[in-house]
């Protein structure tokens, strides 16, 4: 009914006024997401200065280092098979995926509970 409403209005007016009113609607639009794309940005900027986001970043580049170091290279005799204790670089890369998709699935838990400490501090 709306929608019929305004096809009506805008046959009524000329292509002068209508082109007018489109033009002013764009304009609101784009004007609307400048607003819409700051504040995003602020927000985003606000939570990756945040104190635990920080630290959260600096465990993970600290884990991942320690797990990505190279490692010295022992002289083998060519008969001699690799312990199964050493890290063989496919294994490494396993592990390390793995650790990337636990910490990637918790990081959005780290930052519920911080929002809610948050929110109980704001309401006291």
């Amino acid at each position: 009914m709306i929608k019929a409403y305004l096809l009506k209005r805008n046959k009524s007016k000329s292509l002068r006024t209508q082109i007018r009113n489109v033009e002013r609607e764009l304009l609101n639009r784009q004007q609307r997401t400048g607003v819409r794309t700051a504040t995003l940005v602020r927000k985003i900027q606000q939570q990756m200065t945040a104190p635990a986001t920080l630290l959260l970043a600096g465990g993970i580049g600290f884990i991942l280092g320690e797990l990505t170091q190279c490692q010295t290279a022992k002289p083998r005799g060519a008969l001699e098979e690799p312990r199964a204790s050493e890290a063989i670089p496919l294994r490494t890369a396993l592990n390390l995926m793995t650790l990337i998709h636990t910490l990637y699935t918790a990081l959005p838990l780290a930052w519920m509970m911080k929002s809610f400490h948050q929110q109980v501090q704001d309401v006291e």
